[in-house]
């Protein structure tokens, strides 16, 4: 921001001094950046304690307060209601009648059986000496829901470790299996390494860990899904994308053009390797490239410890690009072409699937101001000292 504001200044009384046209448009663009960013932040340091005692309140309850929903109906078949609405052409035909008849009688049958079934396996878990409650989980587990929607900073993560840390006490491990539903195409390596981390806490906890891939599980978004033990995609889902970047601009040269000096002051010898203000040289962009490398070295063996089947060929998959779900799936990345409203649909008869999420807020306006200023705030800060994407 005080660079934008130097800058743009500088560059607004240089046309003055030096008489030459062109600077005083780049001049004020820049200073209306700086001034922007300069009331963002104004905004977010004004409204931090407002929010930090709203906060601390919240946290002093104990608890958030979650919005916790079966979502079994809208995924179990509804042919009972459509043969309901549907007018009967053969009502009225004798055969018809009595194959209705030996048909309800044999579910009946099977009903009766099931039932018995049943109360036998109870009766063992019971003298297994196994609890109450450990017996209903067992014949009816769960399948809990989470929807992470990922951007570059994962400014979710605090929610995010919440359902999870919800979904381990609530889960019974060896029997409950958490799904994930991602959709992200990638961001701050730091960040998304500590999604990743939050999500194999659900493995350490005994849970079965599902991912769903219905648009993007991209870069950092792949570094979460690849920790789970089964990876579906929809067909054209984008999934991949294994690899770093960093992108530094620098306005060195510019400045040194019109007799403006930057200096750049560190203590040991790698502390800056590029940045916006200093000279880019040859020993800094090997450095800084060897950083990199060391970065995408750790992504390819963490894809290769949490899928042990990429390992003879993780080199191939792992230059950056990005793949249908179709060619993912040939090349090992996912396990099964599948939606997510497919795999609940196929586990619903089985599983109670329970969406964890927050209970909405009621807000007096459609956006809040102080939560846009300092995720504003943060993200241009943390970018500025987290170079590293993936």
């Amino acid at each position: 921001m005080a660079v934008l504001l130097i800058v743009g200044t500088l560059l607004y009384t240089y046309d003055s001094y030096k008489n030459e046209p062109g600077y005083v448009k780049a001049g004020v663009a820049l200073i209306a950046v700086g001034m922007i960013c300069f009331c963002c932040g104004c905004l977010a340091c004004c409204s931090a304690p407002f929010a930090s005692k709203v906060q601390s309140k919240k946290k002093s309850s104990g608890e958030i307060e979650w919005d916790i929903k079966r979502l079994n109906n809208l995924y179990e078949n509804e042919e009972n209601t459509l043969d309901y609405l549907r007018m009967d052409a053969s009502s009225g035909v004798a055969a018809l009648t009595a194959a209705k008849k030996k048909e309800k009688k044999r579910k009946l049958d099977m009903k009766k059986k099931h039932k018995k079934d049943l109360e036998n396996m109870v009766k063992g878990d019971i003298s297994a000496g196994l609890t109450i409650a450990h017996i209903k989980r067992k014949h009816r587990p769960c399948a809990f829901k989470i929807v992470f929607d990922g951007d570059i900073q994962v400014s979710t993560i605090d929610m995010l470790r919440e359902q999870i840390s919800l979904a381990i006490k609530l889960g019974t491990p060896g029997l409950d299996q958490v799904v994930v539903c991602i959709t992200s195409p990638g961001g701050a390596v730091t960040m998304y390494g500590l999604a990743a981390s939050q999500l194999m806490r659900i493995k350490s906890a005994g849970l079965k860990l599902v991912v769903c891939v219905d648009s993007i599980a991209a870069s950092g978004g792949y570094l979460m899904g690849v920790t789970a033990d089964r990876i579906y995609a929809a067909p054209f889902a984008l999934v991949g994308s294994i690899g770093v970047i960093s992108i530094v601009p620098n306005v060195h040269e510019l400045l040194e053009k019109h007799d403006i000096h930057t200096h750049v002051i560190t203590a040991g010898k790698y502390k800056r390797t590029l940045d916006v203000l200093g000279e880019v040289t040859e020993e800094g962009k090997k450095k800084f490239k060897e950083e990199l490398e060391e970065v995408h070295v750790a992504f390819k063996d963490h894809i290769v410890l949490n899928r042990p089947q990429l390992k003879g060929h993780i080199e191939e998959v792992s230059t950056g690009e990005a793949y249908l779900a179709v060619q993912a799936k040939q090349k090992g990345l996912v396990d099964e072409i599948k939606t997510s409203d497919e795999y609940f649909g196929s586990i619903s008869s089985a599983y109670d699937i329970i969406l964890l999420q927050e209970k909405e807020k009621k807000k007096i306006f459609p956006f809040d101001l102080s939560d846009m200023a300092l995720a504003g705030l943060r993200t241009s800060l943390t970018s500025a000292f987290l170079p590293f994407f993936c």
